[in-house]
């Protein structure tokens, strides 16, 4: 004879204390597939407005982590509260226009496989779901230097 015995949950969505680590890559070259682009308005502390490229990527392939643990395709890259790719699309404190156009040009030419002459910003849609190699790293967050986050160094066409 068994006992019924019920047991109670609380289900809660505050994750605020919890301790989840998502593994990081250092200085690896990873396949990736881009997801849907995006650009970002925010304001800064001056009330300047600065426009970012956001690139989400998920691995396509089984990549190393910084501990030596496998991660398996699919896993979506973070740097933190937002993608790991980034690019500034406003000239902001040493950052020229010149710069920018240049980090554009190699996401552009890696993504789409275009020529450096050939690369514009144009159609967000048509870098979706195209693959790219991306070269991971990781920096040190501005205000907490325990803390890192991770970062995309470069491109190159997958």
């Amino acid at each position: 004879m068994s006992d019924n015995v019920t047991y109670e949950t609380e289900v809660t969505n505050d994750l605020s204390n919890a301790d989840i680590v998502r593994p990081q890559f250092d200085n690896v070259r990873a396949r990736c597939i881009i997801g849907d682009l995006k650009v970002e308005v925010r304001t800064s502390n001056d009330g300047k407005k600065i426009r970012e490229l956001l690139i989400p990527l998920t691995l396509d392939e089984v990549t190393k982590s910084t501990d030596g643990k496998e991660v398996q395709p699919g896993f979506e890259i973070m740097g933190g509260k937002k993608p790991a790719a980034t690019i500034l699309l406003t000239p902001v404190g040493g950052l020229t226009q010149e710069m920018i156009n240049e980090k554009l040009a190699k996401f552009q030419v890696a993504a789409l496989k275009l020529t450096k002459q050939e690369a514009t910003l144009g159609d967000l849609s048509r870098y979706s779901g195209k693959p790219v190699v991306a070269v991971f790293g990781l920096r040190q967050d501005k205000k907490d230097a325990s803390k890192t986050y991770q970062d995309v160094k470069g491109w190159s066409k997958a």
